[in-house]
């Protein structure tokens, strides 16, 4: 007859432990945003994520506006992107 070795769980996780936790779910999701950009085609150098609304909408302009919608929305984009500050 075989036994089994009981199962022991080890102490709850401490700060040292949560850290590196943590920093490893960021390294991941930092890998995982790499691998989108590589399978997407785009350049290896990714660009800052816009910060501002304006930076916002003028990436919007650029990567979907354009190709997407109507000349005229794009222009109402633009002008609201050139109207906040």
């Amino acid at each position: 007859m075989v036994t089994a070795n009981p199962v022991k769980f080890s102490e709850p996780p401490g700060p040292k432990r949560h850290r590196a936790i943590n920093a490893e779910a960021a390294r991941r999701i930092e890998e995982r945003k790499k691998a989108e950009v590589r399978k997407r085609g785009a350049p290896r150098v990714a660009a800052s994520l816009p910060t501002t609304l304006t930076m916002l909408l003028a990436e919007f302009i650029k990567q979907h506006a354009q190709e997407k919608l109507a000349p005229k929305t794009v222009e109402r984009c633009t002008e609201m992107a050139e109207y906040n500050p």
